[in-house]
């Protein structure tokens, strides 16, 4: 799992639908976003980067889930660890 913070809570993902990870410098703000899109990366084709808790990070977390693909704005990632699955809880809603 590839472990991280955002809003000061501590998050995991499966390693298998992690692309990268990329600093969030060069992230373009949109005029008027939906809630919880922090903006766009630039790139071909560019990468929607979604912020689900705030709008404050330093990395970003490119994800592909079927096919789609889109970046993670978080604080820190920490590290890739192995998780007993009976820890995990369900993921925070939205």
């Amino acid at each position: 799992m590839l472990q991280f913070t955002m809003s000061g809570q501590e998050y995991c993902l499966p390693v298998e639908v992690t692309r990268a990870v990329r600093s969030s410098e060069g992230l373009v703000p949109l005029p008027a976003p939906s809630d919880h899109v922090a903006g766009l990366l630039p790139g071909d084709p560019p990468l929607t980067v979604l912020a689900p808790f705030s709008a404050v990070g330093h990395r970003i977390i490119v994800v592909e889930v079927d096919g789609l693909a889109f970046g993670l704005l978080v604080g820190h990632v920490t590290g890739l660890r192995r998780i007993d699955e009976a820890t995990v809880r369900a993921a925070p809603r939205g």
